[in-house]
């Protein structure tokens, strides 16, 4: 147990204390009198030494691989910065940039093989005609439709059949086919189409399921000499639309998970809620934490700031630290622990390793092996305000640092 807080073990003698250096307070003063050195020797690393945050309480320096938010090598970080700097081979059909893959593809509201099929043909890896004789497979390369050469710009959009198909589209207004000259932008026009009410898919879009079913009509004819009219397969696709959507909707919602509530069983409990509010533009943090208790209505708070706080993260770390310092001081045995900051708790409870966290979780850890009982949970954020309005006056309050 701890008899003497730590702040006033840090006074001087005279003060009452002992004299004990505060290693925050210190490593600052030390920061401050060899900023010169620091600015003449390594100006490029001034702003990343400056928010180093090393533990108080002895946490051993290691190594970190910084691809990873743990800091810790895997083979599936180092596969993707291994290809994060590879130029991408070149395509039979060059894709710009610029094309939105998110969202004109993977993001549509449609079924995962019909994504993974626009996706393919943007790609130049649909076998049509064109690309199979450009992998030089023996083909004549014709529609089957009309018997021009079969581009997937001609397949989807130009040839006479798929014509009729998007004339006979459920829609308000059509595009403009004239003004397309690729798939790419047929894909980027088509999925601002709106389907009419009497189709059944509301919002859905209907675009995939067409290009989709004028490929099905297309292989039917090749593979089994099956005509399969613009009429049947517009059909098709409002058909199958519907039947994916209808399926969505029957589907159970997944439940959403917030993690534990905040229950205080123990009456001798006190609950502490922290918060932090971070200026990316000044780096610096605004800490607040309340503790209360049911029993006797007991409300304390504190708040405290800093400068060089390289993220949100870090901060709301901080702000737990804070808290546990207070709440040590003020003799509690029994804490439990809430945050809004869902990825702090999560790293809290299950003790991972994390980079940005180093030394600041070491030290949370160690200090609360100090409490008889203690506990970590996360809050929603409607049920942290008092925290966050302390930490947010406290933030206002900031002072920068003389330049």
């Amino acid at each position: 147990m701890c008899w003497i807080s730590w702040g006033k073990l840090t006074k001087s003698k005279a003060k009452g204390g002992l004299g004990f250096r505060d290693l925050q307070s210190f490593n600052d003063a030390l920061l401050a009198k060899d900023r010169g050195k620091i600015q003449n020797l390594l100006p490029e690393y001034e702003k990343e030494i400056l928010e180093i945050r090393v533990s108080k309480l002895g946490a051993s320096d290691s190594y970190a691989w910084l691809p990873s938010k743990t800091g810790v090598y895997s083979a599936k970080s180092g596969y993707y910065e291994s290809i994060k700097e590879e130029p991408e081979p070149s395509q039979q059909q060059p894709i710009q940039e610029d094309f939105n893959w998110s969202a004109d593809i993977w993001k549509l509201k449609t079924s995962l093989k019909t994504k993974y099929f626009l996706w393919k043909t943007m790609r130049g890896a649909l076998p049509v005609g064109e690309n199979l004789r450009t992998r030089q497979i023996n083909t004549e390369a014709k529609c089957p439709f009309c018997g021009a050469e079969e581009t997937t710009h001609h397949l989807f959009l130009t040839c006479t059949f798929a014509t009729e198909v998007w004339d006979a589209a459920p829609v308000k207004t059509l595009f403009n086919r004239t003004r397309i000259s690729s798939f790419r932008e047929l894909i980027e026009k088509a999925k601002l189409l709106q389907s009419l009410p009497p189709c059944g898919i509301g919002d859905g879009p209907i675009h995939p399921w067409i290009i989709w079913s004028i490929w099905l009509s297309r292989n039917k004819k090749i593979f089994n000499d099956r005509i399969i009219s613009p009429r049947e397969t517009i059909t098709q696709a409002v058909s199958l639309a519907r039947e994916w959507l209808n399926a969505q909707l029957s589907a159970p919602p997944a439940p959403i998970q917030i993690g534990p509530p905040l229950v205080i069983a123990d009456p001798s409990t006190i609950s502490c809620h922290t918060d932090a509010a971070w200026s990316e533009e000044l780096k610096a943090a605004g800490y607040g934490w309340i503790f209360s208790n049911r029993r006797d209505g007991l409300h304390r708070a504190g708040t405290d700031r800093s400068s060089h706080i390289r993220s949100p993260l870090l901060a709301e770390a901080i702000a737990v630290h804070h808290a546990l310092i207070n709440a040590s001081d003020l003799g509690f045995s029994n804490l439990s622990i809430a945050s809004d900051s869902k990825q702090l708790i999560e790293a809290i409870n299950s003790e991972t390793p994390t980079k940005e966290l180093h030394g600041i979780l070491h030290d949370i850890l160690k200090i609360s092996t100090t409490f008889r009982k203690i506990s970590f949970h996360f809050t929603p954020r409607e049920n942290n305000r008092v925290a966050d309005s302390l930490a947010k006056n406290s933030l206002k309050s900031f002072v920068p640092d003389p330049v």
